[in-house]
């Protein structure tokens, strides 16, 4: 770019840099363009208007800003008071600039956010100290500081309120008086420098701005009484020609810092937007990522398998015992009980998985909304009679009891009166021998049959556990792989969307790193 002679010939340049720009954002960001035409409009074609270029005069309360004001005013324009009086922006036509008033640095935050709005609307700012104190607070550096780091043209305006010689010192007190006060005001100074540099950590601080020592109050009192000797003496002259000169062609690189620094924040506006619509697709490790959760699920199945087994094999005993002792109809509440268990093991195992989907996958947008894991294992109990697993109990083996007890009724008197006592006792013995054989084989039968009962019970409760555990576990494999897959579908299918956006944002950020060269290029030319 060729060197430009003018601020007007930078001014023009700018405002097309500026107008395309805005071509720019109403057709790639067209949600966002009537914000940035605002502000473009507002702090970046405003200010390259040098008909009347804004100076404002920022400070802490009771530094003397009103009174600084009136005295390049050359007229009480601006209220003073020992009180914070300045609760809106004020424009006051100098005639070679605008004087703006500002809520000060300790106005409330209300007023204040007024001040720090329409700084981006200023070529040049004047932040007033007074040399009676109000200045020491950290916050009041800090401020400074921030606004020394805009690159707009800052000065700092030491208001010094003159010190106290009585009419009858003699001439060495009086030049003694003067030496000491004037030792104060470089104390004063000096010590502006040091806490700058205490805040920012930058040792060529003073680089960053001007600093004037003046009386205020002096150069107002001038202009009342109409003492041109005692305005002059206040240094109030110095600060206005510098002004003047930072405003004029002389000065170009000065006063088109600020538009060019307020562009190039719209330009970081629109980049942080475009970044943010690309953030989704800028997941580091995704594919990662998807494949950690493609295990998940497979583990969840092998865990779930095991849980299944385990739970109905620990009902297995219980079911048994109901079909042994005819009580088969309480079967149904065992198996409410097991998908209860089941349920809730689920549940507790998928709580795992939705804080790694959180965790890893949180910048895709509506994921969460999609991720419903409840502990839903699509099992419906299946309409079983169990009743019908009763074990049948054979009462033949009982039948033989009857004819013994029979047979000892009828024949037992007639043989007692014909047998001898010998032949009784043994035939009473051999009575009690087969007695006690059949007592052995009925007993034997019972536990036989009880053995029976228990054995059959045994293998209808484990064939009906079987059948019950893989129904669920064909159940929440069914469920985690409809469950999954939607998610996974869902993760895919953003992912392939925020790839398009990737792109798309990288192409925008290309065209927009255009218009930055060009501004960057008039940068360079100003320097």
């Amino acid at each position: 770019m060729g060197t430009m002679r003018n601020k007007q010939d930078y001014a023009t340049v700018i405002s097309d840099i500026a107008d395309d720009f805005l071509g720019y954002v109403g057709m790639e960001c067209p949600e966002v363009s009537p914000v940035c035409v605002e502000r473009v409009e507002e702090t970046v074609k405003g200010l390259l208007d040098f008909e009347k270029p804004r100076v404002m005069v920022y400070g802490v309360y009771n530094s003397g800003k009103s009174t600084l004001i009136n005295a390049l005013m050359k007229e009480e324009v601006a209220e003073m008071a020992d009180r914070p009086m300045t609760d809106q922006i004020s424009l006051f036509d100098h005639g070679d600039y605008l004087l703006v008033d500002s809520p000060g640095i300790d106005a409330p935050i209300a007023h204040e956010k007024i001040t720090d709005e329409f700084l981006n609307k200023c070529h040049i700012i004047l932040f007033v100290i007074s040399s009676k104190g109000g200045f020491e607070g950290k916050y009041n550096y800090e401020k400074m500081a921030d606004l020394i780091n805009r690159d707009i043209p800052f000065i700092i305006v030491l208001n010094e309120r003159g010190c106290l010689i009585k009419q009858e010192w003699s001439a060495e007190e009086k030049a003694l008086k003067k030496a000491e006060y004037g030792q104060e005001l470089r104390s004063i100074q000096y010590k502006i420098i040091e806490n700058l540099r205490k805040v920012t950590g930058d040792k060529n601080i003073t680089d960053k701005y001007e600093s004037y020592v003046l009386n205020a109050r002096k150069a107002l009192l001038g202009i009342q009484k109409n003492n041109e000797k005692l305005y002059d003496s206040s240094n109030i002259k110095t600060l206005d020609k510098r002004i003047i000169q930072l405003i004029q062609s002389g000065s170009a690189a000065k006063v088109m810092k600020q538009p060019i620094s307020n562009l190039k924040e719209c330009f970081d506006y629109i980049e942080q937007y475009i970044a943010q619509e690309m953030q989704a697709g800028s997941s580091e490790n995704f594919a990662d990522k998807v494949e950690i959760l493609r295990k998940k699920g497979e583990n969840l199945k092998d865990e779930m398998r095991i849980l299944i087994q385990q739970t109905t094999q620990g009902h297995a005993d219980e079911l048994a015992q109901l079909y042994a002792a005819g009580n088969a109809e309480m079967a149904e509440g065992i198996e409410y009980t097991i998908l209860q268990e089941v349920e809730d093991k689920y549940g507790y195992k998928l709580a795992d998985v939705l804080t790694y989907i959180r965790k890893s996958f949180q910048e895709i947008e509506g994921v969460m909304g999609v991720v419903n894991l409840e502990n839903e294992i699509f099992y419906t109990p299946r309409a079983k009679n169990y009743s019908a697993r009763n074990i049948e109990r054979k009462e033949a083996l009982y039948e033989d009891e009857a004819p013994v007890q029979e047979e000892r009724k009828k024949g037992f008197i007639l043989f007692e009166m014909l047998k001898s006592n010998k032949k009784r006792e043994r035939e009473k013995l051999e009575r009690l021998e087969r007695e006690a054989a059949l007592i052995n084989t009925r007993n034997q039968n019972r536990l036989n049959e009880e053995l029976r009962i228990r054995q059959e019970a045994r293998q209808a409760a484990v064939s009906d556990m079987i059948e019950l555990q893989n129904a669920l576990i064909v159940s929440v494999n069914t469920s985690i792989d409809e469950k999954f897959g939607e998610i996974m579908s869902y993760i895919q299918e953003i992912d392939c969307q925020n790839q398009e956006l990737l792109q798309e944002g990288k192409r925008k950020l290309q065209e927009l790193t255009e218009i930055r060269r060009r501004l960057a290029a008039v940068e360079n030319d100003l320097v």
